[in-house]
């Protein structure tokens, strides 16, 4: 999946806004992650190139 959800309280005791965020990008790990960033910052789809099956030698 590739989604976000995002939460948000007020605490009146400490005057502070906390903010949680989930995320699962489409693939695990920081290589995953990172191609998916730079498809977003190059304007083409999330999921391009992270459908491929890897290849075992």
């Amino acid at each position: 999946t590739n989604s976000v959800h995002l939460s948000a309280r007020f605490d009146q005791r400490t005057g502070y806004v906390i903010v949680l965020c989930a995320i699962d990008n489409l693939t695990k790990g920081a290589a995953g992650g990172a191609v998916q960033a730079a498809n977003v910052a190059l304007n083409i789809d999330e999921s391009f190139g992270l459908s491929k099956v890897g290849m075992y030698p």
